[in-house]
């Protein structure tokens, strides 16, 4: 609070400054870091979990994206550190939910399994590295990296096609994928939910 005298210096007024604000969702912050450094665009912040059940079932990982802009938690050593980019609000909020974000507890047990979703996606992560370092060890040499070229540059002349003519191939390959891709698509191993890039 602030007092300010009149200008008779005969009586004051106490009143509290409001500065405006403005807020910035998680997912338009994406890429940029909350702190106090020159250029940063965001100083705090503010996070509302929300209810467990809706990270565990829905969307797994909300909580570390949303911690994850903050570029500081402040000093460690204080209990209650004044100098933190990250602040929670809302009751939904505990270090055991921060500990145990990918996992939900069984209901007949206490035990603690992890989420569907995260399982789901590990497995696809798991899947794009096996096939990068596919394509790491296989060994090319300069020859069959130049009759690769050659045949690709050679395609790519004698066919010329529109706009029209690649939107169609494009959506051809789409709805119609060959033996292995479709193969691949109703694997669950492979399959991402279609949920799981939705809120």
């Amino acid at each position: 609070m602030l007092s300010r005298d009149c200008c008779y210096k005969c009586c004051y007024v106490d009143f509290c400054p409001i500065v405006p604000a403005w807020a910035v969702s998680i997912h338009k912050a994406q890429g940029m870091e909350a702190g106090e450094r020159k250029h940063d665009y965001i100083n705090k912040v503010i996070i509302d979990p929300g209810p467990l059940n809706f990270e565990q079932k829905n969307t797994p990982g909300l909580l570390y994206v949303s911690a994850s802009r903050a570029r500081s938690i402040g000093n460690f050593l204080e209990e209650f550190p004044t100098d933190s980019s990250l602040y929670w609000f809302g009751p939904n909020m505990s270090e055991n939910r921060i500990r145990n974000c990918s996992t939900k507890k069984q209901d007949s047990t206490n035990n603690r399994i992890t989420c569907k979703r995260v399982q789901d996606r590990e497995n696809w992560v798991r899947f794009l590295i096996s096939r990068s370092n596919q394509t790491l060890n296989n060994k090319y040499t300069q020859s069959s990296i130049d009759n690769i070229a050659r045949s690709s540059l050679k395609y790519a002349l004698s066919k010329r096609f529109n706009l029209d003519e690649i939107n169609e191939r494009i959506m051809i390959m789409k709805n119609s994928p060959n033996e292995t891709w479709k193969t691949l698509k109703r694997s669950e191993k492979y399959t991402v939910p279609k949920s799981f890039f939705t809120l």
